[in-house]
């Protein structure tokens, strides 16, 4: 990446995650696309609203595990695309193409998380023999 193109956020999620799937080179790719709501420094301004796209195997892991609130970082670089719609207009749209994402806090994550536990400890055997030693002493 471009070291002076370097991007560093954390926010909300500011909608509902949407998941599309594209032929790229011939090779399948799900893109992400979604907006982070970025709190202002000062109380009094309004919050900041970035459109953010996370490719692969990360977009993937973000809509698995996060949904509309949900806090993440992304790390990236500001990309811009520039159309002309019908009547000759102009129209600019900056966003963060990300390379990097770590979710900071969210509900359905710990949910998928706290899930899968309960899957392992019922599926080994160890485990629940465990339990029932703990459970009488003699």
């Amino acid at each position: 990446m471009n070291l002076e193109n370097q991007v560093n956020l954390t926010g909300r999620l500011a909608k509902e995650n949407q998941l599309r799937n594209y032929t790229f080179n011939g090779e399948n790719r799900n893109v992400l696309n979604n907006t982070l709501a970025i709190k202002s420094r000062n109380k009094d301004k309004p919050s900041n609203f970035i459109n953010i796209t996370i490719w692969g195997k990360t977009a993937d892991y973000i809509f698995d595990n996060t949904q509309k609130g949900d806090k993440i970082s992304v790390y990236g670089e500001l990309t811009q695309n520039v159309w002309e719609d019908d009547s000759g207009a102009m129209h600019y749209e900056v966003y963060v193409n990300v390379e990097e994402a770590k979710i900071i806090y969210s509900e359905k994550y710990q949910n998928n998380f706290a899930n899968q536990n309960q899957a392992q400890q019922k599926s080994n055997p160890t485990n629940q023999q465990q339990e029932k030693n703990d459970e009488n002493p003699f």
